[in-house]
Parts: structure tokens; sequence; C-alpha cells
């Protein structure tokens, strides 16, 4: 069950991809941002980044209307580190908390039309991705998110040569060494916390964390263990 659109202030945190990143956002606006340089998904960092974040938009953290947080699939401890924080702000302050897959994420703010496949690198040498098609209002999802390694998933775009590939800018800098003819590989950014924000702002929240860990070429796993 999705949770409904929360107006106001959103604190968006993402640290299972890549050096993770942080956003402030009002509705669907971002007010303020950072990850793309700084290491948001380390657990010592992040509280640090988020109040400098909240200095830079002139805002309190009472001024928060709801906690947005990556699920993954991505790295297991950034995963962690990511909801553990999360939990924390939600209960210290009192607002909602939601979860947010960052390929679903990806899928609803992608700027190619679907179908199409997001993906996210998972370390040095595995990727995270799955496959959407049209919905009635939202992308609707053809599979559960995959992961295998950088072979595994030249293999799959191989199968779907015709799909539009949108990755984390991490991974696709990693794609292009591979130069594969006839495929389309599209930018997503670093910044995935902007996507994870707006998609709350549109009620695409989950109330109920499921952190999504993922093993090299199985299906995804939900725990529930926070």
């Amino acid at each position: 069950m999705r949770q409904v659109k929360a107006p106001g202030n959103i604190l968006a945190i993402e640290c299972a991809v890549g050096r993770g990143s942080v956003s402030i956002l009002n509705g669907v606006s971002v007010i303020a941002s950072a990850g793309d340089s700084q290491s948001v998904s380390r657990a010592e960092e992040l509280i640090t980044i988020i109040n400098s974040l909240m200095e830079k938009a002139g805002m309190e953290r009472h001024d928060l209307n709801m906690i947005a947080v990556s699920t993954g699939p991505g790295s297991y401890s950034g995963i962690r580190i990511g909801v553990a924080t999360a939990l924390g702000l939600k209960n210290s302050l009192n607002i909602p908390c939601v979860g947010v897959s960052a390929l679903d994420a990806m899928a609803i703010f992608a700027t190619p039309s679907l179908p199409l496949t997001c993906a996210v690198p998972v370390g040095k040498k595995d990727v995270a991705w799955r496959q959407y098609k049209s919905g009635n209002e939202w992308p609707e999802p053809l599979g559960p998110p995959e992961m295998g390694t950088e072979t595994d998933f030249l293999m799959t775009l191989g199968k779907d040569a015709d799909l539009p590939i949108f990755l984390h800018s991490e991974l696709l800098g990693r794609l292009d060494e591979h130069h594969i003819p006839g495929i389309q590989l599209l930018d997503a950014g670093l910044n995935l916390s902007e996507m994870i924000g707006r998609a709350a702002a549109i009620g695409q929240g989950e109330p109920v964390l499921r952190p999504i860990y993922l093993r090299n070429r199985a299906h995804a796993t939900q725990k529930t263990g926070f």
C-alpha cells in the first residue's frame, strides 16, 4: 500500500548506491542537495552532511514534514546506514518516514519513454537492474530486481537491444568502456536522492521499510530487520 502524498519539506536519503546523496525538497522541488563528491554512505559523515544541508537550506529539523529513504538495491551496509538514520530521525521528530526503491524512483522520473531498464552499480563489479513497462499511472515492473556481474548485465542488454537503459552515472562510466553497439545508454546522474524525494512527494513511498537485498543472479529478498 502506497503512502499518501506529503506536501511540505522532505529530507531524502540515498546511501545504497555509489557515494550516496542527500536532498531537501519542498514537494517535488529540490531546495538543496549534496553527495556528488562526498561519502554520504559513511555512517559517521551522514548526520554531519544532513546538518550542513539543513543549514544551507535555512531550515531546522522541526521544519521537516517527512523522511524518505532509499531501500536499495545497492550496498548492504549502505542500505542499513540509510534506513537506520531515517528511522532515528523519524522517531526523534515524530514525522512520517517512507521507503522508496532506487530503481523504481529512477523509472518514474526517467527521461526516455517506457519500456526501459533501470540499473545501478553494486560494489565494484556487480549491477542491479529492473525492467519496466507502461502502467495505468506509474511504470510497471516486468519482474523483480535482478543482480549479476557486468557480463551478466551486458548479456541481458543484448537480448533487449532496443530497450533504453537508464543508468546511475558511475555505472554508465564503467559500461561506456565496452562500446556496446545499438544500445541506448542514458545518464541518470549521481544524485538519486532527488528522485527518491520526488517519488515520496507524489505518494510513491512505502510506509513500511523493506530493504532490498540482492544476491548475484538471484531475485530480491526483502527483510524488515529494523
